[in-house]
């Protein structure tokens, strides 16, 4: 049997990349695979783009607004819940459009990211202690010894990554480097790349555009409505682009214009990065 069609379809931010994939999705008759990490979030729908029912034109897209934004979702796990989703679309004859700018979730959905170990709530509990009593800088200097050549991957700022690092130590036996290379990193069907890129001038202006239309659409109150319901600023679904800077606003600490100019300003940031990933990316795949 002829595999039915795998298309990934990935480009940095405000470039086109949700139009496309519905209109390859009607032309197919295809489903839809989100590969965006704030997507998946629930109550959180003009802040991260996402695409509203009338825009989604009945094509069913998969890993979007289904986690609270208390919750963690790591790009291991996002890996894993997509292959599991291409496995029975592939087996139903159904091509499949993965949509997305988090590289990160496209790297680990193809394998060169391994899928790791679900997390143990016990073992993630005793790190977390032993940080905050040891010194998250003791646990990473310790981490430099035992495995030197992950060790040095990870900022010894980065409390998430070295408390992930020690979690999989004491899980599996294995030190990161010894356990990242025992995975098996094979995607077991053919894909091909597609990669919105637009003149960085007409991208710039996208995302100028992009941010007003949040802004009329309610997206103040939208971020409103999710402190209301108790969540934290400091929630990990909540740090990222447009909400930090909403947020402030919120808080008083600039004016509505002050938070539209910033969130353009980084938007662009992350859109570089976007860029320059995708070049990584086209080079090595």
């Amino acid at each position: 049997m002829i595999q039915p069609e795998l298309i990934i379809i990935t480009g940095p931010t405000a470039s086109g990349k949700s139009e496309m994939a519905v209109r390859m999705a009607l032309e197919k008759k295809g489903v839809i695979i989100s590969a965006d990490s704030r997507q998946v979030y629930k109550y959180m729908d003009i802040g991260t783009a996402k695409p509203t029912p009338e825009e989604q034109k009945g094509i069913p897209h998969y890993l979007m607004d289904f986690l609270d934004p208390t919750q963690n979702y790591s790009a291991g796990e996002f890996g894993r819940d997509a292959r599991k989703l291409m496995d029975t679309f592939m087996k139903e004859n159904r091509p499949v459009i993965v949509c997305g700018g988090s590289g990160l979730y496209i790297q680990a959905m193809l394998g060169f990211i391994p899928e790791g170990e679900k997390a143990d709530p016990k073992i993630r509990s005793l790190i977390r202690q032993r940080g905050e009593t040891e010194g998250w800088d003791i646990l990473w200097q310790r981490l430099q010894e035992c495995d030197p050549k992950y060790g040095k991957k990870i900022d010894p700022n980065n409390i998430r990554r070295i408390s992930r690092a020690w979690e999989i130590i004491e899980q599996t036996g294995k030190t990161p480097t010894e356990y990242f290379e025992s995975q098996d990193k094979s995607f077991p069907w053919e894909y091909r790349f597609i990669v919105t890129d637009i003149p960085r001038k007409t991208l710039w202006k996208r995302i100028e555009i992009r941010t007003r239309q949040m802004i009329e659409m309610g997206f103040e109150k939208e971020v409103r409505s999710l402190l209301d319901k108790g969540y934290s600023p400091s929630l990990n679904a909540l740090n990222t682009v447009g909400y930090k800077e909403m947020i402030a606003h919120i808080r008083g600490e600039c004016s509505l214009e002050e938070a539209e100019e910033w969130i353009n300003i980084r938007t662009r940031q992350y859109a570089k990065k976007q860029i320059t990933w995708n070049k990584k990316m086209l080079s090595r795949y």
